[in-house]
């Protein structure tokens, strides 16, 4: 939970930032603007590429994933059906209209934000009910039982790998 703490507010001052630095030049398109602006082309470039490859890859990651579920739900159905149906509903989506991409994302979106919110009614609900798990009861205690970095300071540090990126990236901003 203070991983995840720290992230979100990691997260939400990165967001804060980014969006003064998009009202601040109306005329910018995206942050690699200021980066190309600030640190020359060639940062540009390279902050561009690496954005591109790592939304490539997470779409294939996203893809592989749906293709193993659909192969376990289904196992006489190949992996690579899946992906190709899913490419093909995204591009229909995207060919279509502005319009309806972007419904198609409101209402992945709400998906999103409904299961997190049951999620956390169901969390709580069990930690009410004291629900038994063949391991204990569910309860607020366990967040606190036994160590709280239970694989001690190197363990926790690195889930914090990008700290150390966000300090090197604001001596290189001045």
């Amino acid at each position: 939970m203070l991983a995840y703490l720290i992230a979100g507010i990691a997260c939400f001052l990165l967001m804060r930032a980014l969006g003064e630095l998009l009202l601040s030049d109306l005329k910018a398109h995206s942050y690699i603007d200021f980066i190309e602006r600030y640190l020359g082309e060639r940062w540009g470039f390279i902050a561009g590429w690496t954005y591109w490859v790592c939304w490539l890859t997470i779409a294939m990651a996203d893809l592989t994933a749906a293709g193993l579920y659909m192969k376990f739900w289904f196992p006489g159905l190949p992996q690579w059906v899946t992906g190709l149906v899913i490419l093909l509903i995204l591009l229909v989506i995207n060919s279509v209209t502005v319009k309806a991409f972007g419904e198609t994302e409101f209402w992945f979106a709400i998906v999103k934000i409904v299961a997190i919110v049951a999620l956390i009614v169901i969390g709580v609900v069990l930690v009410v009910i004291q629900f038994k798990t063949p391991v204990g009861h569910a309860s607020v205690g366990n967040l606190f039982a036994g160590k709280f970095f239970a694989h001690g300071a190197k363990g926790s540090c690195s889930h914090f790998k990008w700290c150390c990126l966000g300090l090197l990236g604001s001596k290189w901003l001045g």
